[in-house]
């Protein structure tokens, strides 16, 4: 909203589209001024002293409730009720997982084409196994996430192919205030621990992951996750993986 040239961004913006992102951070100043600017156009158009096309369409977004910024005192409750005419919930990545193999091939997409003109860079697309741990991962840092990892995959990858190891290694950290309380090594102590159920999920994980990358060949997959041969990777994969299943 800051001014430029006089006029502030709502008013560069008419006869279009504003668009805000983040909008719990702006500023009491700031949301003050949308708050002038809507109630403006609002009164104008009522009284019918300008027309639609005068004042841009604003579309807002945030990543957080906006409603505990206003309960927090750090959002405008009027403004809060401007902005909520008409809302609109984006699920998480988490929450539609289907949708998230074509995301991210048209992240990949993207990338290729802005790095078309770099005779040191491969086009890159993603092996069954990297569309598999993209399928299955929770991106908790949403498309955010996915797309810094896709990003990093992409360029650091030497081969054409991204494979779940790529993936895997461009994965970035969060912080550990992000940390998933049900993460497998923070879980609490107790009653409600079962440390053999827990290491059945870790074998299970490990061995489906190998499994997946070798192409479903054992005599492969068992170099993957350290075994000693392929019979003792099918002996375990019956214990941990189809005896778990049926």
């Amino acid at each position: 909203m800051e001014e430029e040239n006089g006029q502030c961004f709502f008013d560069r913006a008419a006869g279009g589209t504003l668009y805000l992102e983040d909008v719990d951070l702006l500023m009491p100043s700031a949301q003050n001024m949308l708050l002038d600017k809507l109630e403006q156009a609002e009164q104008a158009y009522i009284k019918k002293s300008i027309s639609v096309s005068e004042y841009p369409r604003v579309i807002v977004s945030t990543s957080k409730p906006l409603i505990e910024k206003v309960e927090a005192k750090l959002f405008s409750e009027q403004l809060y009720f401007k902005l909520s005419a008409a809302a609109i919930t984006v699920p998480s990545l988490s929450a539609r997982s289907t949708d998230v193999p074509a995301i991210a091939k048209s992240m990949l997409d993207v990338i290729n084409s802005i790095r078309a003109n770099d005779l040191r860079y491969v086009g890159k697309r993603f092996a069954p196994s990297a569309e598999n741990f993209i399928r299955s991962r929770k991106w908790r840092g949403n498309l955010m996430e996915l797309e810094t990892t896709i990003k990093r995959a992409a360029l650091t990858t030497p081969r054409e192919i991204i494979t779940e190891e790529d993936m895997f290694r461009s994965l970035v950290s969060l912080p550990s205030g992000h940390d998933d309380p049900n993460d497998i090594l923070r879980r609490p102590l107790g009653d409600d621990l079962k440390l053999r159920d827990i290491m059945k999920t870790v074998a299970q994980h490990y061995l489906n992951r190998a499994k997946t990358q070798s192409a479903d060949n054992p005599s492969a997959a068992y170099k993957l996750v350290g075994l000693k041969n392929n019979q003792t990777f099918e002996g375990w994969y019956k214990k941990y993986v189809e005896e778990d299943r049926g």
